[in-house]
């Protein structure tokens, strides 16, 4: 039995073929090149303020990783002078062994600029790190500004 109120399957598919009204596919047009458009220029926003990564930054980073004791210093210093502080917990560790600490209290500063950013798994490195720092390190003021990272990491 068949209700003759209802269309038949193949009648529902031929109004689906003949599609709506002409507005309604050119509004569908427009939104989707409307929304392409926004999507491109977001795109170009976003390539145009994330940083760039330095193929030589990678490179020193990695020579520095391998030194130690004066050469270390030496050329860690000559890093963040040529390219600035890494915005990475796992590339900043390497730095932590510098014992100057002059140094030491500016990558602190930077640490404590940078950890909103990390991950808490980044955060926890990090606050490993200093906690062995603060049985080593005498000065004063390395020793308050890492305990204060330690909390605030914590």
């Amino acid at each position: 039995m068949y209700d003759d109120d209802k269309p038949s399957w193949s009648e529902i598919d031929k109004r689906k073929d003949r599609g709506g009204s002409s507005t309604g596919s050119t509004r569908s047009a427009q939104n989707k090149a409307s929304q392409r458009s926004t999507d491109l220029a977001k795109q170009q926003l976003d390539a145009l303020f994330t940083p760039k990564k330095d193929p030589q930054a990678g490179k020193d980073l990695k020579e520095l990783s391998t030194l130690k004791g004066t050469a270390f210093e030496k050329q860690a210093q000559s890093y963040v002078e040529k390219h600035g502080f890494p915005t990475q917990p796992q590339d900043l560790l390497c730095f932590l062994d510098h014992e100057d600490p002059a140094f030491l209290l500016s990558l602190l500063q930077h640490i404590e600029h940078q950890y909103e950013q990390w991950s808490a798994n980044g955060k926890g490195i990090i606050a490993g790190q200093l906690g062995i720092m603060q049985m080593m390190i005498d000065d004063p003021t390395c020793l308050d500004t890492i305990a204060r990272l330690v909390e605030k990491l914590s």
